[in-house]
C-alpha cells in the first residue's frame, strides 16, 4: 500500500527515470513543488481508499476522479521537474533539448 508512505518517497518512486538527489533538492527547496508532492500523496491515499471500499456508483466516481486529480499532479511535477532538469544541465554549460525547443514534449504518464 502507498498510502502510508511520504510524499517525497512518493514522488521519487513514481519518476525513477530522473534523478533522486534532484528531486530531494527540488522538494527542499520550492515550496511550490513540495506542495504539489503533498497534494498527490493526499490523492493517492483517496484512491486506495475508494479502491479499497465496497464498491458503489459513488466509490467508483470518486476513485476516477482522484485518478483524474493524480494524473494532473503528475503531469505538473513532470514539467516541473524537467524544468529544473534542464535549468541544471544549463548551468554546467549545455543546454537541454527541452531549453533548444522552448517547450516541453506532450506525454503519458500512465504506469
Amino acid at each position: 500500500m502507498t498510502g502510508n508512505l511520504s510524499p517525497l518517497v512518493l514522488v521519487v518512486n513514481r519518476f525513477s527515470d530522473l534523478q533522486k538527489e534532484q528531486i530531494e533538492a527540488l522538494y527542499m527547496k520550492d515550496v511550490t513543488f513540495r506542495e504539489i508532492c503533498h497534494d498527490y500523496a493526499e490523492c493517492v491515499r483517496m484512491r486506495e481508499t475508494y479502491t479499497h471500499a465496497p464498491q458503489t456508483q459513488d466509490t467508483a466516481r470518486y476513485r476516477q476522479e482522484y485518478e483524474a486529480l493524480i494524473e494532473a499532479l503528475e503531469e505538473e511535477m513532470y514539467v516541473i521537474l524537467r524544468g529544473a532538469h534542464a535549468i541544471a544541465k544549463d548551468q554546467k554549460g549545455t543546454r537541454s533539448t527541452f531549453q533548444q525547443r522552448g517547450n516541453f514534449p506532450n506525454k503519458g504518464l500512465k504506469q
